[in-house]
């Protein structure tokens, strides 16, 4: 992830169906459902997911804070993954 001068550490990924496989969708969405949960009680801040894609958004009064409210939640999806 890069957000302004914020670079994250590159991480593996261990999980994986083959692309095109129907079980994809059905599986995504069983896996991600404890996440969508966990982000639904951020405050200022949200998780939105489509397909295999995911953004955070964030409000703030500033941008220092909206930066810093972003790395926070990126960090608690990384660490739930």
């Amino acid at each position: 992830m890069k957000l302004g001068d914020h670079v994250s550490a590159p991480f593996p990924i261990y999980n994986r169906m083959p692309q095109g496989s129907l079980l994809s969708p059905i599986l995504l969405a069983l896996y991600t459902a404890l996440l969508l949960n966990l982000a639904s009680t951020w405050v200022h801040h949200d998780l939105t997911l489509y397909v295999d894609d995911g953004t955070i958004f964030v409000t703030s009064a500033t941008t220092s804070a909206a930066t810093n409210s972003a790395i926070t939640g990126y960090e608690i999806a990384l660490k739930w993954l």
